[in-house]
């Protein structure tokens, strides 16, 4: 394997890891499509994702990943479709330890959802799930997980820039 492939190859997991230690929420909209009358639920959704990422060498660990995106996510719950929501998240990633992640979700009314993720597997072909650890205004008290995969495309070397989508997505929610 050439180094470029190598690197190439690296690149590709370490954004997956970063990707994969991302979340997914649940918000509502001003518009009424959803309201939360009904406080606890399912859903699917659909998010898309773009970004950067950094990689470097890190002693026995192999490579490490540090990255940020932005996105926006559509969620379905028995009530309809959800209006769209903007994502902001860090994440960090580790070949030997799965990777992390902290994002905030902004409904289109200004309300919050914090969400934490994880990644179990290398190069995020583990188990990727998160959980909402709270929220503002209508969402305060917020809680819940969901799991998902992802399909992602990555450019570049040690900093690269990434877009990706889920492939699947679902999970609970309550909320006080």
């Amino acid at each position: 394997m050439t180094p470029e492939t190598n690197m190439k190859k690296i690149a590709s997991r370490a954004a997956s890891m970063v990707l994969a230690a991302t979340v997914i929420t649940l918000a509502s909209s001003s518009a009424g499509a959803f309201d939360l009358t009904r406080k606890e639920g399912s859903f699917r959704a659909s998010w898309n994702v773009s970004g950067t990422i950094h990689l470097m060498e890190f002693k026995d660990r192999g490579w490490v990943a540090a990255g940020r995106h932005e996105g926006t996510i559509i969620l379905q719950t028995d009530k309809g479709q959800i209006p769209t929501f903007e994502t902001e998240c860090v994440a960090f990633a580790d070949e030997s330890q799965g990777g992390v992640g902290r994002c905030v979700w902004e409904s289109t009314d200004g309300d919050l959802i914090y969400v934490e993720t994880s990644s179990s597997g290398m190069g995020g072909l583990g188990r990727s799930r998160g959980k909402f650890v709270g929220g503002t205004g209508r969402f305060d008290g917020i809680t819940g997980g969901f799991s998902f995969e992802w399909n992602y495309n990555v450019s570049g070397w040690e900093d690269a820039s990434f877009d990706g989508y889920t492939l699947a997505m679902t999970g609970n929610y309550a909320v006080p």
